[in-house]
């Protein structure tokens, strides 16, 4: 995990969640 650096981790956080927030909108809009 060391291996980003800080600012990276946190864009890479940022983008992780959004793309959780996304998949989590499509499974609810299919159902």
């Amino acid at each position: 995990m060391n291996a980003f650096p800080a600012s990276n981790r946190r864009d890479f956080l940022r983008t992780a969640s959004a793309a959780t927030l996304a998949a989590l909108a499509a499974g609810k809009a299919r159902q």
